[in-house]
């Protein structure tokens, strides 16, 4: 099999028959798209690596920027946050499922410290996003704003509307519009809304302006979004499955999805090119893949799905 890039590798979980499979979701990755300065992130508690464009980053996982320093995260398929310098933010939440047609996604971004900005697409009306920080959070479900976090977190909007809330004070929600902000205390409920100066609105725009033109030439990587299985057959030596992967961000005529089955060492044993079962003709849209496999019962196996560009 000949291939020009192998796209996206996920690990399956380890399969002891009777086989137990997790089909709830997936979690979503993150991608830097830019890098400018030093810039950090961890995916283990006190260790930080040097960041460069094309990493990708999973739910926990945390960024850091130094002075003169940012970065762009992409964070969904047309969402994209830039931070700002001597910044430091965790991927609270980064989780996506299958929801009939549609993914479902639920994604928050921690400002520890330091300032971010981000345009946020429309969303459907099964996904969430939003930016917390440890006095507000800052739910979203398609626009342009900032988050600066310093002794007190404040929330400025260019576009759309922001709910921010501090989670001491739940009734106390305040709404911002274009040209609104705020400001949140660890032990206080948002301020009423006020004019954004302009000043900030001029930042703000040179900030979206810079992001959708990596928007406009962007297209995301294929994503695998949930997984199950089926019993076909059984039998004293071996018992046979068809597993099938739901797969967003893919064209079938160019990309391939394959199950790959491990050993209980995790050695290759074999891979099974998956057929397009169902989905929309778009890129965009949501597709299922299915391959059936048959296992010897004595045997332990773990899998996993790649997809691989032609």
């Amino acid at each position: 099999m000949k291939a020009k890039n192998l796209l996206i590798l996920i690990s399956g979980l380890l399969l002891l028959f009777p086989l137990c499979l997790n089909a709830a979701g997936m979690k979503a990755a993150a991608s830097l798209v830019e890098v400018n300065g030093k810039v950090e992130y961890s995916y283990v508690s006190g260790v930080w690596l040097p960041a460069k464009v094309g990493v990708k980053l999973q739910e926990n996982d945390m960024i850091r920027t130094s002075e003169k320093a940012s970065a762009k995260l992409q964070v969904d398929d047309k969402t994209f946050t830039t931070i700002g310098e001597n910044a430091e933010i965790r991927l609270n939440k980064l989780a996506s499922k299958a929801e009939g047609n549609k993914v479902a996604k639920t994604i928050d971004i921690k400002v520890m410290k330091g300032n971010v900005f981000a345009k946020v697409k429309k969303l459907n009306d099964k996904s969430n996003f939003s930016v917390s920080t440890p006095s507000s959070v800052c739910g979203v479900r398609g626009t342009s704003f900032e988050v600066e976090q310093q002794e007190e977190a404040k929330i400025s909007v260019l576009e759309g509307e922001v709910a921010v809330a501090n989670p001491l004070f739940p009734d106390q929600t305040v709404s911002l519009k274009k040209g609104q902000a705020t400001s949140v205390s660890a032990k206080s409920a948002p301020k009423k809304a006020s004019k954004v100066s302009e000043e900030k609105m001029n930042q703000m725009n040179a900030q979206a302006k810079v992001l959708e033109k990596i928007i406009e030439v962007y297209q995301p990587d294929a994503e695998f979004v949930d997984q199950e299985y089926k019993q076909l057959s059984k039998t004293e030596l071996d018992i046979e499955y068809n597993y099938t992967v739901k797969v967003k961000n893919i064209n079938p005529e160019k990309s391939k999805v394959y199950l790959v089955i491990l050993n209980s060492k995790g050695e290759e044993l074999e891979s099974v090119q998956m057929k397009l079962s169902s989905g929309g003709s778009k890129y965009e849209d949501l597709k299922s893949f299915a391959a059936p496999y048959k296992f010897k019962r004595s045997d332990k196996y773990s899998h996993r799905y790649k997809v691989v560009n032609q």
